[in-house]
């Protein structure tokens, strides 16, 4: 059993500091986002369980001082070799600093599969969400519309081959 957790953006903040009278959630903020962890824990889905076991690995070999510089040097040469022809995408640059996507999230305060979403072009992120994606990646406003178009150009592109 994992705890709940619900990130909420800054103009939910001030409603659940002045309507939250119970002990059953804390809530905390970092970077203008809500993060309420609920006391009741929620059982892991089928497919969490599935992938736990190389989660933890992955996680393993990402805190190892013996192997952190080597992933992130794979990560760049990922994105240089297998993603160099696709142009800059959200997902290039992560991997360009040599971030995983649970690495973006927590930098930015919100989830892995936020990230997944944000890679694929899916939704359309808050303003502050862009900043601290433009931040975290070290790019400018102009440079991540690009990225995040470019993605939008080859979803379209992907579908059209389907």
């Amino acid at each position: 059993m994992i705890p709940s957790t619900l990130f909420l953006n800054e103009s939910l903040i001030h409603t659940i500091k002045s309507n939250t009278t119970s002990k059953a959630a804390q809530t905390g903020t970092k970077n203008n986002i809500a993060r309420v962890v609920f006391e009741k824990p929620v059982a892991k889905t089928a497919l969490e369980i599935e992938h736990s076991d190389f989660d933890a690995f992955m996680e393993a070999l990402d805190s190892s001082a013996e192997h952190k510089e080597g992933m992130k040097e794979a990560r760049l040469w990922v994105a240089e070799q297998l993603y160099a022809e696709e142009g800059d995408t959200i997902k290039s640059l992560r991997l360009k600093k040599g971030l995983t996507q649970k690495q973006l999230a927590q930098i930015i305060g919100t989830s892995q599969p936020q990230i997944a979403k944000l890679e694929k072009g899916l939704g359309d992120p808050l303003q502050s969400t862009c900043r601290r994606l433009r931040e975290a990646l070290g790019i400018s406003a102009d440079e991540l519309e690009k990225a995040m178009d470019r993605q939008v150009e080859l979803n379209m592109r992907n579908e059209s081959y389907e």
